[in-house]
């Protein structure tokens, strides 16, 4: 699915304008909030579905998902309160993000889009973008983890832990998943196919994958 600029996704009208200054201010900031930082992300979420459209339908695809047992139905459900829950919650999503990133990099050439992806629960934004080892065009995968937000030209997939827990598992098909709404694509179309093809490939390989030791990783 490619991304519909703001302005072109509603109709003019007090409730479009309302919509496109509301996305406009949050996207307007350093950083999207976090769950995970004690942030209200409410309007993180709704900001979230006027800059890419039907995002959110996501939280419904991962409920009807969990209701027919395809993911883990209580993973997740526990909203961290304390800071000491904040951090715990943190670190299990940041081991999935490593794992996820284990299983792309099998798979990762030099020309592979960059990928911003942001846990649609948490509003935890995330990126991983290709890096060239050693001159040749076999590419290592750099993670950043809670990152402000998406940078220009990144295709940005919208999911949410539990998916990315079976994905990681091999439980579940990148494809499925793509199918079902349980991860949805937004950018340019010749960047989101390559994406596509990239997740899709991943399958193959991800029962032999396990994360890096030397894994690059950054966190803000």
């Amino acid at each position: 699915m490619s991304r519909a600029a703001p302005a072109r996704a509603l109709r003019r009208g007090p409730v479009g304008v309302i919509a496109v200054a509301l996305a406009g201010a949050c996207l307007a900031a350093p950083a999207w909030g976090c769950a995970l930082e004690g942030d209200d992300v409410v309007l993180q979420r709704s900001a979230l579905d006027v800059a890419y459209p039907e995002a959110i339908n996501v939280l419904g695809a991962v409920s009807a998902a969990r209701h027919s047992g395809l993911i883990d139905r209580w993973r997740g459900l526990d909203e961290p309160t304390t800071a000491e829950e904040r951090r715990a919650e943190r670190a299990r999503i940041e081991a999935s993000l490593v794992t996820l990133r284990a299983r792309l990099a099998a798979t990762a050439d030099a020309d592979a889009p960059a990928l911003a992806i942001v846990l649609v629960e948490p509003m935890l934004w995330s990126r991983l973008a290709a890096v060239r080892a050693g001159g040749t065009q076999r590419a290592g995968l750099a993670l950043a983890v809670h990152t402000a937000g998406p940078t220009r030209g990144d295709v940005v997939a919208v999911t949410d832990e539990p998916v990315l827990e079976r994905l990681n598992h091999n439980q579940l098909p990148a494809a499925q998943a793509l199918s079902l709404g349980l991860l949805r694509l937004y950018g340019p179309a010749p960047r989101v196919e390559a994406v596509r093809a990239w997740l899709v490939r991943g399958d193959a390989t991800a029962s032999a994958t396990r994360p890096e030791p030397n894994h690059r990783l950054a966190a803000n």
